[in-house]
């Protein structure tokens, strides 16, 4: 399948908000409680979406098909936690359906690149403790945990892993060798 990665701009609030609550959803369905598999909505996701293409040093970049339909994202910018790491990667989403063909991958080294670009010498992430795929990718890229957290959402208190990447640099030249779609 071609795709492409570019910058995310006002014109795809709407595609953004569909895709990351299609996404949210396909992710954490049978993986947390119906309320917060279902917090998110699409106007809270439009409306966030266009917070994050207003703030300055922040970044989505969107992965489409040949035929405009957006199918995943990546958002990233300066750190937001109290970590040791001065870029984060903020969200990456992606529909179910194009998962494990190579374009999470690629929406995050495009990311990383940008946080590279921006001049951040390493960078975090953040993922609900139940969801072992993302810890596995994440795994796979070489990240390692550097601290748990927990929230409340109605009740429900769920725990955070953060993972980090100590060198930007060193993350790109690891898996510069391998093709954008492995």
């Amino acid at each position: 399948m071609n795709m492409i990665i570019r910058l995310a701009t006002m014109a795809d609030i709407e595609q953004l908000a569909d895709v990351h609550v299609k996404s949210w959803h396909s992710t954490y369905t049978g993986l947390t409680d119906q309320q917060f598999a279902h917090i998110l909505t699409y106007d809270s996701a439009k409306a966030r979406f266009i917070q994050k293409l207003e703030e300055d040093n922040v970044d989505i970049f969107v992965a489409e098909k040949e035929t405009k339909a957006m199918i995943g994202f990546v958002i990233i910018g300066p750190q937001r936690y109290d970590v040791d790491f001065s870029g984060e990667i903020y969200a990456l989403y992606l529909l179910e359906e194009y998962q494990g063909k190579g374009i999470g991958k690629s929406l995050f080294m495009t990311g990383v690149q940008q946080l590279k670009d921006y001049g951040y010498q390493s960078f975090s992430l953040l993922f609900i403790k139940d969801n072992k795929p993302a810890q596995s990718f994440y795994d796979y890229l070489g990240g390692h945990e550097i601290k748990r957290s927990t929230f409340d959402i109605n009740g429900v208190t769920y725990e955070d892993i953060f993972y980090g990447w100590d060198s930007t640099e060193q993350f790109l030249k690891q898996h510069a060798h391998k093709t954008v779609m492995d």
